[in-house]
C-alpha cells in the first residue's frame, strides 16, 4: 500500500481529537510513514476539507512539519484565513514564521491576519511578524503602517509585534515612547496597548504609559492599561 492509502482510520481519528496529545500523534505517526511531499499535501488538503474543525487544525499545523515549503506554507494559510474557526485562523498565521522568504503576497496575508476579528489571531500575527522580523525577512515599516491604521485589529496586531520584539530589542521601548508622546491618535492608541503589554514587566513602560495625554479614546484605553498594570 502506498501513498495516502496507508493512513489509517485510526490516524485520522487521532488527528480529529479535541485532545492535543493525540493530535500531535496523528503528526507524528504521519511523519513516520515517510511518504513524499506530494502524498503528505493530499493527505492534509484531506483534512482541512472535514467538517471537523480538529482535523483542519491538525492539517494547519502539520505543514511546517511534513512540506516544509515555502508555496505550502502560503496556500495552507491562504486557505484557512476565512474559517469558522479562531483556532484554525490562528494556526494559520503562526505557520507562517517558518517562511524562509517573504514576498509582497505574503506581506498582504500577514496584513490580511492583522485584520482578523479575534484578538489571539491578531497576537499571533504580531508575533509571526516579530519572528520574521527578527530573521531579517520582514520590515519594521510594516509594523509602522498597522500602528497607523484607523483599524483597532491592525493596531493590536502591531502592539503585540512590539511586545514580542521588546524583548530581544530593547530600543524598541523608545520608538513606542516617541509614538506614546509625539504621535497621531492612532500611534498613541498602539503605544498605550504596546505599554500595557510591555508594563507588565517593565517598569520603564509603566512610567511612559502614565505621561501619554490624547483623545477620549486613547484616555480610556490608557486607564484600562494602568489598572492592568496595577497603577490604579
Amino acid at each position: 500500500m502506498s501513498g495516502a492509502g496507508r493512513v489509517t482510520d485510526e490516524i485520522i481519528r487521532l488527528a480529529s481529537s479535541s485532545k492535543a496529545k493525540e493530535r500531535n500523534e496523528a503528526v507524528k505517526r504521519l511523519k513516520n510513514l515517510k511518504l513524499g511531499e506530494a502524498d503528505y499535501s493530499r493527505i492534509l488538503w484531506q483534512l482541512l476539507g472535514m467538517d471537523n474543525e480538529y482535523a483542519r487544525r491538525t492539517a494547519v499545523k502539520a505543514v511546517p512539519v511534513l512540506l516544509r515549503n515555502n508555496r505550502d506554507i502560503i496556500l495552507f494559510s491562504k486557505a484557512v484565513l476565512q474559517d469558522e474557526s479562531w483556532q484554525v485562523r490562528e494556526a494559520g498565521a503562526n505557520i507562517l514564521r517558518n517562511l524562509t522568504e517573504v514576498r509582497g503576497d505574503t506581506l498582504k496575508l500577514l496584513e490580511s491576519y492583522s485584520r482578523d476579528r479575534a484578538p489571539i489571531v491578531n497576537r499571533t500575527a504580531g508575533d509571526t511578524m516579530a519572528h520574521l522580523h527578527l530573521k531579517g525577512l520582514v520590515d519594521i515599516k510594516l509594523v509602522e503602517s498597522l500602528a497607523k491604521s484607523s483599524l483597532p485589529a491592525e493596531r493590536r496586531t502591531a502592539a503585540f509585534c512590539l511586545k514580542r520584539l521588546e524583548k530581544s530589542r530593547p530600543e524598541i521601548l523608545e520608538l513606542v515612547r516617541e509614538w506614546a508622546l509625539h504621535g497621531g491618535e492612532n500611534e498613541k492608541w498602539t503605544a498605550v496597548y504596546a505599554l500595557k503589554l510591555i508594563g507588565k514587566n517593565s517598569r520603564d513602560a509603566v512610567e511612559i504609559l502614565k505621561m501619554v495625554e490624547g483623545s477620549h479614546e486613547v484616555s480610556r484605553l490608557k486607564a484600562k492599561a494602568l489598572r492592568e498594570v496595577g497603577e490604579e
